[in-house]
């Protein structure tokens, strides 16, 4: 399945799907991610206000390394862009007033942003906002049509898949 998934709408939905398998990360997680969120030098990928609103740290693999460092040469290119068009990007409404500087700092920015600015249906202001969820789930109902597999399949699928991969090595899951 991941290696049939294409990018939607040039989305790198495929990265995602990826991440997802890799990294045993939930979609929302994955859309979610900022800059500020990789760690490249520790191997680490910092998942802010998951499940039940915790944080958690988890590993990145070696073989996603690359392929997110050519993701964030994309972000950074759109928030340069924005940056000159003066559109900040999409933050917590209580974190903007508290630190106005934050929608207009690369390490705020989306690791995987939409393509286009939208207006905040709060505010109304143009901002940057993250890819949407829709975008990867397309990508793997068309890939799991393709390759005529179980209805069932869905992104988080993959997530439980990484699960059976750590079981099957022996290692805890909790």
């Amino acid at each position: 399945l991941l290696d049939d998934v294409s990018d939607v709408s040039g989305y790198p939905t495929r990265m995602v799907t990826r991440m997802l398998y890799s990294c045993g990360m939930r979609l929302c997680d994955a859309v979610n991610l900022r800059v500020k969120d990789i760690v490249f030098a520790r191997r680490e990928i910092i998942i802010r206000g998951g499940k039940n609103k915790k944080d958690r740290v988890i590993g990145l693999p070696a073989d996603l390394i690359e392929l997110l460092q050519r993701q964030l040469i994309v972000a950074h290119q759109k928030f340069e862009q924005d940056a000159h068009n003066k559109i900040p990007i999409q933050t917590d409404h209580q974190l903007a007033e508290k630190y106005p500087e934050y929608p207009w700092s690369w390490h705020w920015a989306w690791v995987f942003p939409q393509h286009f600015p939208c207006r905040h249906p709060r505010t109304k202001m143009v901002v940057r906002y993250r890819m949407p969820h829709g975008k990867v789930q397309q990508a793997v109902r068309e890939s799991r049509r393709r390759l005529g597999i179980d209805p069932a399949t869905t992104p988080h699928v993959l997530r439980h898949s990484f699960a059976t991969h750590l079981l099957d090595m022996g290692q805890n899951v909790k």
